[in-house]
């Protein structure tokens, strides 16, 4: 038997070699700016607007609002506040506010200059430009109106993906 013990075979066992892990490299990323941020929250509200088909709903929104408006000015009190009631709930309209309206512009303008002058009755007086485009010429328009940045309107939106 001890023969046979020493001619089997020797299996050798190698040693154990560990894998050799590199260090992960971290990715730092910048978080992003304000304007990025509020660009990504738009992209996602205009997304969620374009989704559930919102401005279909308010645009009828507003139409019903407008006939329930006309109906509460043609129908009810001026003083009370005009609710409409239904089982699902209410819309309620405030009261009607008066209106200040100058039925004679020019003589108001005139008892401010005498009364106050030339500068603090022109800084009473707004001019509505839509109106007063369309009573000068263009040469005109150059003479006596400037223009300057204005705001912007929002003229779309592309989302990615």
């Amino acid at each position: 038997m001890a023969l046979k013990m020493l001619t089997k075979p020797v299996v050798e066992v190698s040693p154990v070699i560990e894998p050799v892990v590199e260090p992960q490299k971290v990715l730092v990323q910048t978080p992003p700016s304000e304007v990025e941020a509020l660009t990504a929250e738009y992209i996602e509200l205009y997304r969620k607007y374009t989704y559930f088909e919102v401005k279909d709903m308010v645009k009828r929104m507003d139409d019903i609002r407008k006939s329930l408006l006309s109906v509460a000015n043609e129908t009810m009190e001026d003083k009370k506040p005009a609710i409409f009631a239904c089982s699902q709930g209410e819309v309620e309209f405030s009261e009607r506010v008066n209106k200040t309206e100058v039925p004679n512009p020019l003589l108001l303008i005139k008892v401010l200059l005498d009364k106050f002058g030339p500068d603090a009755a022109a800084s009473a007086v707004d001019i509505a430009l839509g109106p007063l485009r369309k009573l000068l010429s263009e040469q005109e328009r150059k003479m006596y109106l400037t223009e300057v940045p204005g705001g912007r309107t929002l003229k779309s939106v592309r989302p990615i993906g």
